[in-house]
């Protein structure tokens, strides 16, 4: 019950500022409350001449309350696959990445609405998948050679990928990295991860690991723009940051070719599914 609480409070909020267009927040969240009165009065009547019609009867108590039940799911799923939430978190953006590879038309929000499962976003928190952002120094790196390798790649962006000998892909976003500059580093993280599956790589020879992950870059640099565009064409919000992210950013000193020194700092960002 608590963690029903916990998760409709969250879901509430969330919703009522994507219905809030105009920054009217309050308002909508009075009508929402009056109409969740008068389904609540409307509810007790009719529950109160169901208890009445019933009886004493076991049957059809349950009979009743199984009918109710299956209604209540039935019309809670309907009314979640007709949102058309129109920012980004991480199921849309594979299913966006998948759409921009294989050439698909525009991914209105509409498209993309229907074809996002309803129940595996809810695992997302709990599995570690292969990728993850906003990583600490030490949970990025196994040596410092591991980092001048990836420092020299990636010299020129906010953040730092490495691709691990397990297939897990980690990245370190350095301070100033914006909104766009993580959306980069997801897009740079899913097409390698999308070549080493469809490759069936072995990532043990740390050569073709490096040569991989500078080859997936050199095609990220020709594509992501192409790849935001055709975000944005398909009406998505992409000013706002809903991909999930650590707290760690770093600022680094000194030349990519001396030791460094970094520090570690909260990232301030939106947790809000």
């Amino acid at each position: 019950k608590a963690m029903c609480g916990v998760a409709a409070g969250a879901t509430k909020a969330a919703l009522t500022g994507h219905f809030a267009k105009d920054g009217n927040a309050a308002d909508v969240q009075a009508k929402e409350s009056s109409q969740e009165t008068f389904v609540t009065l409307l509810g007790l009547v009719f529950g109160s001449f169901l208890a009445s019609f019933a009886h004493d009867s076991v049957h059809l108590a349950w009979f009743w309350f199984l009918s109710l039940t299956v209604v209540h799911m039935i019309a809670n799923f309907r009314g979640v696959r007709n949102l058309r939430i129109n920012t980004i978190n991480l199921t849309r953006f594979r299913l966006l990445l998948a759409r921009f590879r294989s050439k698909s038309s525009a991914a209105r929000i509409r498209d993309i609405s229907l074809e996002e499962p309803l129940f595996v976003p809810l695992l997302e928190g709990f599995i570690q998948g292969p990728i993850s952002v906003g990583v600490s120094w030490l949970q990025c790196f196994g040596s410092v050679a591991d980092y001048r390798a990836v420092a020299r790649i990636y010299k020129d962006e906010k953040f730092l990928l490495n691709l691990r000998s397990d297939g897990g892909i980690r990245v370190v976003l350095l301070k100033g990295s914006t909104v766009s500059d993580v959306f980069k580093a997801y897009y740079n993280a899913c097409l390698l991860d999308a070549r080493v599956r469809e490759e069936s790589l072995l990532l043990h020879d740390t050569a073709k690991r490096r040569k991989l992950t500078t080859d997936v870059y050199k095609e990220v640099n020709s594509s992501f723009e192409e790849f935001m565009q055709y975000v944005e064409e398909g009406g998505w919000d992409t000013s706002r940051l809903l991909l999930p992210r650590g707290s760690f950013e770093y600022e680094m000193v000194g030349s990519t070719e001396k030791e460094c020194q970094t520090t570690d700092k909260d990232a301030k960002h939106d947790k809000r599914d």
